[in-house]
């Protein structure tokens, strides 16, 4: 009796960031963090769920839809921003979860991105670069602390069923044409620790056949993921509510083509260019084939289910195509927030597995029992 209390006492309230116009310039972010206060945990779970009836209703009519958990908030999220689900079925998003064939409680993603490494004691040229020493802690003190590197693709299916991947796992993400970097600054870590990167590549029309060449080169050495950073990516063609819709077509179409054509792939992933992106160019996105996206917003890290968003990505109303990216010259103390956050999720849940197996059982007959 004390735990279906304890259920009726935590219906969902609204959990979702307020909405917000989409900033339409490039946005750069503070590496500056600020935690929120500690709320009171509650657990997590997507927002609404239309129950398999273990027997038909003795009346004829849709089924009612139950009132679920609401999602945790954990308390060293950065203040102003909340957790977003994006399964629409909470029953399968709870089996899920819990099967022990797939990843464990608390497994989380953190993409970080990259642009040029400066040799050590040379000036940095933007607040984007970092130095050849600061890329060595980060790698070393990463792996140190039990992270490995996963794809885009390995993403993707982590997302969408909990597929089993690394339990501190890490996006490494090279933004624009950076060849040199990933051969001069990140190969000997790729090699060592038989780790990924992923370049975010842009493919407009002064790529060469040449640069084609060498590309496909480094995509054939197994240990590089390309996906699309849109065709010119220049000032004309950042994308924004004043951007004319041809050029939004362009440039999420034409990176398609060319690395359908010049490596024999099919890119899944759009990083946006200069971080730009409109509620209308997400959808056109999520059209044009790919399954993920990424923006230059430090947010925290992702977990199954429950992508941490703020007020810039929430009218997109895509949590997917709106994923938070760390920036590189914040990276190291990102590897600690990420496991705060994860831990903080994790022990919530398992505070909350009581509640949650009632819940399941009472909304989710037909559905396959939790161990």
């Amino acid at each position: 009796m004390g735990c279906w209390l304890a259920v009726q006492a935590v219906i969902l309230t609204a959990c979702s960031p307020s909405a917000a116009s989409v900033a339409s310039s490039k946005v750069i972010p503070s590496p500056v963090v600020q935690h929120s206060a500690t709320p009171k945990p509650t657990a997590f779970l997507p927002p609404t769920v239309t129950p398999t009836p273990a027997q038909p209703s003795a009346t004829p009519g849709p089924s009612p839809t139950p009132a679920a958990l609401p999602i945790f908030r954990a308390p060293s999220l950065i203040r102003g921003i909340a957790p977003v689900t994006y399964l629409p079925d909470a029953c399968q998003a709870m089996q899920y979860r819990w099967d022990p064939a797939r990843a464990a409680i608390g497994t989380m993603v953190v993409p970080v991105m990259y642009h040029s490494v400066v040799k050590d004691g040379r000036a940095l040229a933007d607040n984007m670069s970092i130095h050849d020493a600061d890329l060595k802690a980060f790698m070393e003190e990463a792996k140190r602390l039990g992270y490995e590197t996963i794809t885009t693709a390995q993403l993707l299916d982590f997302l969408q069923t909990n597929a089993r991947i690394p339990e501190r796992s890490l996006l490494l993400i090279i933004d624009d044409r950076r060849q040199g970097v990933v051969w001069n600054n990140f190969m000997p870590f790729l090699q060592q620790y038989q780790w990924t990167v992923t370049m975010a590549y842009i493919t407009g029309p002064v790529v060469s056949e040449q640069e084609w060449g060498e590309l496909k080169r480094l995509n054939d050495t197994g240990f590089v993921d390309v996906q699309a950073h849109g065709y010119l990516h220049n000032g004309e063609s950042y994308i924004t509510e004043f951007t004319p819709p041809e050029i939004v077509t362009q440039e999420l179409v034409k990176p398609i083509e060319q690395l359908q054509k010049y490596l024999g792939e099919t890119p899944i992933a759009f990083i946006w260019p200069g971080g730009n992106y409109t509620p209308q160019s997400v959808q056109a996105a999520r059209a044009t084939g790919y399954q993920l996206g990424f923006t230059v917003r430090a947010r925290g890290p992702i977990l199954f289910n429950w992508v941490p968003q703020g007020d810039e990505e929430a009218p997109s109303g895509d949590p997917l195509l709106t994923l938070p990216r760390y920036w590189s010259t914040n990276a190291y103390n990102a590897l600690y927030d990420a496991i705060r956050i994860s831990d903080e999720v994790r022990q919530n849940t398992e505070q909350q597995k009581v509640i949650e197996m009632a819940w399941y059982k009472s909304n989710c007959a037909g559905y396959p029992a939790i161990p």
